[in-house]
């Protein structure tokens, strides 16, 4: 499957949490597995175009990913918001937190473009609490999304699956590779299902994914350090070419 890639005309795009990096309890102190790094950076020396697609802020991204020739795509790939979908994000911000300081064990994580409740401390709080952020986002105009122990808040417009359309659609790649491991990663996944072009759609397994997340995917790996793993692989069998 990978050798029959082609490698400069191929895109490779991966979750940063939950794929690249294992999820911890504090989400400022995830940092991505050093061999799922070395290889990124050695596939994108040899000509693979890399981009890591995450909801993370670029900021953080830039600390955990420092390599020159992978592109960061932060905030869900979301390159510019409208006012008002900034303005709904700090009037949610603001009333979120009296959510969060109600109840111990949650947190809030304020981003660029987006923001997110983490609930990994107090997982009995996932119902209310998906319910209450819920209806708030909604009144907001924005979206929530629950994924592993956190809820997801964005604006309509930033999503993983407009990000990989774009790319695709300005680099023009001949193949596709996408992996992820969680709920924002689902339209992404349908997006890799329908496309035309040669593609591999891979999830990342974990206890923490809902029902179904995976059905579109043509590949399942065991965790963030089987999805280094085949990175590796993928970059030894392109060394074995070279030689």
């Amino acid at each position: 499957m990978l050798t029959s890639l082609p490698l400069g005309e191929t895109l490779l795009a991966t979750d940063f949490d939950g794929t690249l990096a294992p999820i911890v309890p504090d989400p400022a102190k995830a940092a991505a597995l050093p061999e799922a790094l070395s290889a990124l950076g050695m596939l994108a020396e040899r000509g693979l175009n890399v981009a890591v697609l995450s909801a993370r802020a670029n900021s953080f991204l830039a600390t955990q990913v420092p390599i020159a020739r992978v592109r960061l795509l932060g905030d869900y790939g979301n390159r510019s918001s409208w006012p008002e979908e900034r303005r709904a994000l700090r009037v949610f911000n603001s009333r979120a937190t009296t959510i969060v300081a109600a109840r111990a064990g949650l947190q809030l994580e304020i981003k660029p473009g987006s923001s997110a409740v983490h609930f990994r401390a107090a997982p009995d709080a996932a119902e209310e609490l998906f319910d209450r952020v819920g209806d708030l986002a909604s009144e907001l105009g924005l979206v929530a999304t629950r994924g592993r122990m956190v809820i997801e808040v964005r604006p309509a417009g930033a999503s993983k699956a407009l990000a990989l359309e774009t790319l695709v659609r300005e680099q023009r790649p001949s193949a596709v590779v996408f992996a992820g491991d969680d709920e924002a990663d689902r339209e992404a996944f349908e997006v890799m299902a329908q496309s035309m072009l040669p593609h591999i759609a891979i999830g990342v397994r974990s206890d923490e994914v809902l029902p179904g997340l995976f059905d579109r995917c043509d590949l399942v790996v065991d965790g963030p350090q089987d999805w280094a793993a085949f990175l590796t692989e993928w970059l030894d069998l392109i060394q074995q070419r070279e030689e």
